[in-house]
């Protein structure tokens, strides 16, 4: 992947230990770890750094919000032209 967007409260995995897994697997060199959660853990944006999340943001509750968001993360680490659709990524 280009880019790994990671909630930390997930249903079936603890999102820390996936953090853990994708920096243990050295697939954070190829593609930035950006966490997108609502966790209400204090320490969760220096833990998710600390494991290897090259940014942290907190998950807005409005949904237009967290579409805003998403969109800005994958501009700021992907470029504009996947904004365009000239790659097929259309948010």
């Amino acid at each position: 992947p280009d880019l790994i967007i990671l909630d930390l409260i997930m249903p079936e995995v603890d999102g820390y230990a996936v953090l853990e897994w994708i920096t243990e697997q050295n697939l954070a060199e190829r593609a930035p770890v950006v966490v997108l959660t609502g966790s209400p853990d204090a320490d969760a944006e220096e833990r998710s750094l600390g494991l290897g999340a090259q940014s942290f943001y907190k998950k807005p509750y409005n949904l237009d919000d967290l579409g805003q968001v998403v969109k800005e993360i994958v501009e700021s680490y992907l470029g504009e032209e996947l904004m365009t659709g000239s790659l097929g990524l259309v948010l």
